[in-house]
């Protein structure tokens, strides 16, 4: 409170300190060093050394109208822009520079989102997973995530990320549970599809498969949202 005030009362005379340190003259209290903020006095040592790791894949099948992350869209016909080794090398450099770079010993958890990661090979995975434990340690009960979308192609696809040594949780995208808005939201997935894409990731992550949902799209009222949310299949509730 001290220093604000000593602040305050120089702001008003327009002085502008370019050194906090100068600020000690006028208060009793002494501001830590950078070795001390890091120090267990102010926090602790899992909190430095312990971190999560996110992995972007950039590219997806086509641009949903809500989505403002970073994402690439193929042209008509063609492949990615470029090799999916040549991404995924990429992608291990950029993650190893920053973990070597930072003070992260352990990872407890890793999350390939996007994008559309489950476009990706399964093989990718692997690499990045590699990556991290040339580096650092990943832990055994680490919680690793994949998000991927409903559509037909990539529910077969689940299987094959279920084989790789580390995935253990999924994260589907329905986003919808009925036409009208899957439309808006320009989804290329059908309300069919996604709850073939949820029996499938259930029974493959049991106890570990979660779902987007988006409420307060527009002209969505209280009760459509609710209903999304207690949509059943058959009677069941998903």
């Amino acid at each position: 409170m001290k220093i604000l005030q000593h602040l305050w009362k120089y702001h008003q005379r327009g002085v502008i300190f370019a050194d906090l340190r100068y600020l000690n003259t006028y208060s009793t209290e002494k501001f830590p060093s950078s070795e001390e903020k890091l120090s267990h006095a102010y926090l602790p040592k899992s909190y430095l050394n312990t971190g999560s790791v996110y992995v972007h894949w950039p590219y997806c099948r086509q641009r949903c109208s809500y989505c403002n992350f970073v994402k690439f869209i193929p042209h008509p016909n063609s492949h990615w822009t470029i090799q999916d080794n040549i991404l995924e090398d990429a992608m291990v450099k950029e993650l190893q520079h920053n973990l070597q770079h930072s003070h992260i010993s352990s990872v407890q958890s890793v999350f390939f989102g996007g994008g559309t990661p489950s476009l990706a090979r399964p093989h990718m995975v692997e690499k990045v997973l590699a990556a991290i434990e040339e580096v650092c340690h990943l832990e055994e009960n680490a919680e690793i995530t994949l998000e991927g979308n409903p559509t037909s192609l990539e529910t077969k696809k689940l299987k094959d990320f279920r084989a790789v040594k580390g995935i253990n949780r999924v994260s589907i995208g329905v986003q919808a549970l009925d036409e009208s808005s899957l439309r808006l939201l320009n989804r290329d997935h059908s309300i069919k599809e996604a709850m073939q894409c949820i029996h499938v990731a259930k029974q493959l992550f049991p106890g570990r498969m979660s779902i987007d949902l988006i409420f307060g799209r527009p002209a969505q009222t209280t009760q459509r949202g609710g209903n999304n949310a207690k949509y059943r299949p058959n009677g069941r509730l998903i």
